[in-house]
């Protein structure tokens, strides 16, 4: 059963399930921000990459502001490591300990640990599970030579059959042991992109999986690109989850909205496709009214405001836009938990996505007969 927690994260207190908004420092101004998106929008949390800051110009600001605290947010930050960015490749070649150190300098409340992130097409699955288990040692032993009271580092689960998982989570509790006071309490889940992308079911299961045996961690999800799919994810058992979505989105004149999947308004279509544009204008505005007249959502501009154009702040617009309607729905989920109709609320979301109906009729299955990979 899905349940709300507040969860202590060094002091900054967080309820969940909930939002870790993604934020690649310098998207304002070089991505068409036209300020933080936490100063137009009130955002519970924040996660940064320190792949970022291997960079030599934002390197200097952690030694100039003593860690992030340019970044004007005081809710929990949390940064990644940047393992994302080695999905592609065999080898990893960033040392584990150079991350820490970031993290660290950074001042944030969570860092992570260096990953080798799994890929459904990866030949080399378990040396990518060692790789990461390699880091995790090194970056864990490392931490326990010093008193860091105010910092959480966070281990990385891999793996998208149970006998990997297995053989994941039986190693990081030795290390968890040995170096972390045989403390667990806290876990990430990677690899979760491609099988986002693809709507492939394993996205149930691994999560699912994970809950199961660790049922009283902290659990993170990262890099799960639509609200929708934040959704299950809270459903499966995470209890914070990160995106880039709302500004990947805007980038590509996409426009999201709660209960449907992106639509695109594009200034070309309009022109050159006309009946095409029409169709997608009339598609948001419809859902719209509805969400407008059923639980009184209320859009930060209207869809005029949205549509790709020529006009500076478009970009703009629409991403802050996106965002507001990933917070909304962290916001009505928690709502729905509260009030006991959780799983009601998600079969109105998924009833416009047939794909995505899908994945959620799997996770409804899981929850009822407990059977996770059948």
């Amino acid at each position: 059963m899905v349940t709300i927690k507040n969860i202590n994260l060094n002091g900054k207190k967080i309820e969940t399930p909930n939002l870790f908004v993604s934020y690649r420092v310098g998207d304002y101004p070089s991505a068409g921000l036209k300020c933080l998106p936490w100063k137009e929008i009130e955002i519970e949390a924040l996660l940064i990459n320190s792949y970022d800051f291997l960079k030599p110009k934002y390197r200097q600001l952690l030694d100039k502001y003593h860690g992030v605290n340019f970044l004007k947010f005081k809710g929990p930050i949390m940064m990644d490591s940047g393992g994302f960015y080695f999905i592609e490749k065999r080898h990893i070649d960033i040392d584990p300990l150079e991350i820490l150190d970031l993290e660290l300098k950074a001042k944030v409340d969570i860092g992570v640990v260096l990953d080798h992130p799994m890929h459904p097409k990866a030949t080399n699955p378990y040396q990518r599970a060692e790789n990461t288990l390699k880091n995790t040692k090194i970056m864990f032993e490392e931490l326990s030579k010093n008193n860091h009271d105010h910092f959480i580092l966070l281990p990385v689960i891999q793996g998208y059959d149970v006998k990997l998982l297995n053989h994941f989570i039986n190693r990081l509790n030795c290390i968890m042991r040995r170096y972390n006071g045989g403390y667990f309490d806290y876990v990430g889940i990677g690899g979760l992109v491609p099988l986002s992308q693809r709507c492939d079911e394993r996205i149930v299961n691994v999560i699912s999986y994970i809950r199961k045996n660790l049922p009283d961690a902290y659990i993170h999800c990262f890099s799960l690109g639509s609200p929708l799919m934040m959704l299950i994810a809270f459903y499966c058992g995470a209890d914070t989850v990160d995106t880039q979505g709302w500004i990947k989105s805007a980038a590509f004149r996409a426009i999201n909205l709660p209960g449907m999947g992106s639509v695109k308004l594009r200034l070309k279509d309009k022109e050159d496709k006309p009946k095409l544009f029409e169709r997608n204008y009339k598609k948001l505005a419809s859902h719209l009214e509805y969400l407008e007249a059923n639980e009184g959502f209320r859009p930060l501009y209207s869809l005029d405001d949205l549509i790709d154009a020529s006009d500076e702040r478009r970009i703009h617009n629409r991403a802050i836009h996106n965002l507001y309607v990933y917070v909304y729905e962290s916001q009505k989920a928690r709502e729905a938990i509260k009030g006991g109709y959780f799983e009601e609320f998600l079969e109105e979301r998924f009833s416009r996505s047939k794909i995505l109906r899908k994945l959620f009729e799997k996770a409804k299955r899981v929850k009822k007969c407990g059977k996770i990979y059948s």
